[in-house]
């Protein structure tokens, strides 16, 4: 992203994700570039996986960064290349996986993996970069946003759900693009099939309807049997995240059911998880995930298989987006 020249008043480049893109010319940034006299706000962003630095000014620039995650940006002898130039200043509250001296403010959190997915299907209609468990960006950004209707939503849509620190809600705004609203996290605690704690009971219990499933890590390298297809029910969005455990979770069906059902409009995205299953092919089920019109599906880190039958029944997929997934 070029931002124009000599500009009268500083412009505003918010909630936005800016990633895997390269450039040869201007400084060798990959990310959003200042070319001289250029001013702008750049508010809860994500700048990662560019080859060249993350964002870049020349000196009579005038780029201020609040709330913004900088990371695994690269050069091509793969340096670390997260800031450019003396143009660039911080409002506080910003993540960068390196110690730029740009970033002073002693809310920037410095020198910290911000642990965020590449770029990929996360819910909403945009791409954008998820943060995982552990990411100092949870709830890392300014604990004095109180949570009002003039907060902008994320770059998905979905809203801030935010509090001061004076509040008795443990959601703080995050920092970066994309919001995880850790009171909607549901915890698998069990491989049972039913009751507190499962699987089952996370993805569809009473709840909201745009939910984060996790794994506590008594977990790692459990399989979870399933049995019958779990309902992702129409207009839901969950996020399936596994990647805090040493060895993945298999989710399975023993009884030739798919794993999943996602309903029409739904969307489920998926990182580090193993989908399996046993499909009885006189009944002409699948063994894997079945998606119905409309719905999107997203996958980082992930397995499927071994099936006996068809991994995926895509009737109408509307969105996919895949990054390093293992089929067989």
């Amino acid at each position: 992203m070029i931002l124009p020249k000599l500009a009268a008043s500083y412009s505003s480049i918010l909630d936005s994700t800016i990633a895997e893109n390269g450039s040869k010319a201007l400084a060798n940034v990959g990310g959003i570039m200042g070319t001289g006299g250029s001013k702008a706000d750049i508010q809860q962003c994500t700048v990662v996986d560019n080859l060249g630095y993350g964002i870049g000014s020349v000196r009579t620039d005038s780029l201020r960064l609040g709330g913004v995650v900088i990371g695994r940006n690269r050069l091509e002898d793969g340096t670390t290349a997260s800031l450019f130039g003396s143009g660039i200043t911080s409002n506080g509250y910003n993540l960068c996986d390196d110690a730029p001296a740009a970033l002073s403010k002693t809310r920037d959190v410095l020198s910290r993996d911000p642990l965020v997915t590449r770029i990929g299907y996360h819910g909403g209609k945009i791409l954008s970069c998820y943060p995982l468990q552990g990411s100092p960006a949870i709830n890392g950004g300014n604990a004095w946003v109180v949570n009002t209707t003039a907060n902008r939503p994320d770059t998905r849509g979905f809203a801030r759900m935010v509090s001061n620190i004076l509040g008795q809600r443990a959601n703080i705004i995050d920092i970066g693009a994309v919001e995880v609203n850790t009171e909607n996290t549901f915890t698998v605690r069990s491989a049972s099939n039913e009751g507190a704690g499962t699987f089952k009971a996370a993805i569809e219990g009473q709840g909201p309807s745009h939910r984060r499933i996790v794994f506590d890590p008594s977990m790692s390298g459990k399989t979870i049997d399933v049995l019958t297809g779990n309902l992702v029910r129409g207009d839901w969005h969950v996020e399936i995240d596994g990647t805090n455990l040493a060895e993945p979770v298999t989710l399975a069906s023993s009884v030739g059911e798919r794993v999943l059902v996602v309903q029409d409009q739904a969307g489920i995205s998926a990182n580090g998880i193993i989908f399996s299953g046993i499909a009885r092919a006189s009944s002409g089920t699948y063994g894997g995930l079945s998606f119905e019109k409309g719905t999107s599906l997203g996958m980082s880190r992930c397995q499927l298989g071994p099936n006996s039958n068809r991994i995926l029944l895509l009737n109408g997929l509307r969105r996919v987006h895949l990054n390093v997934v293992y089929v067989f």
